[in-house]
């Protein structure tokens, strides 16, 4: 089932936590483009389509202080190149890092 947009009122709980319309927006239209690509068969599950972007291990960082972490890595940033190709929003390389 897909999700839809409703306009936003002063009671929407959602308005206190994301209050861009563009944000708002590209969770719909993500959410379209994955059940769209398991109705091509393009991927089986969307989750062990983003973990072929790591060869399906996790990374295991050795900083040791949070200000030694990245923002971005070489990964993150293909993974972004390669969703915003397929018309994904809202997924820069940061972003995708957080995954």
């Amino acid at each position: 089932k897909l999700m839809t947009m409703k306009p936003a009122s002063k009671n929407n709980s959602y308005d206190v936590v994301v209050r861009h319309r563009g944000k708002l927006n590209s969770v719909v239209n993500n959410a379209k483009i994955i059940q769209q690509m398991k109705s091509d068969g393009s991927i089986d599950s969307f989750g062990d389509y983003l973990w072929s972007f790591v060869d399906d291990k996790p990374i295991l960082s050795q900083w040791t202080d949070v200000k030694e972490a990245p923002n971005k890595t070489e990964e993150s940033e293909m993974m972004s190149k390669t969703l915003k190709k397929q018309g994904f929003k809202f997924v820069g390389p940061t972003t995708c890092y957080a995954f």
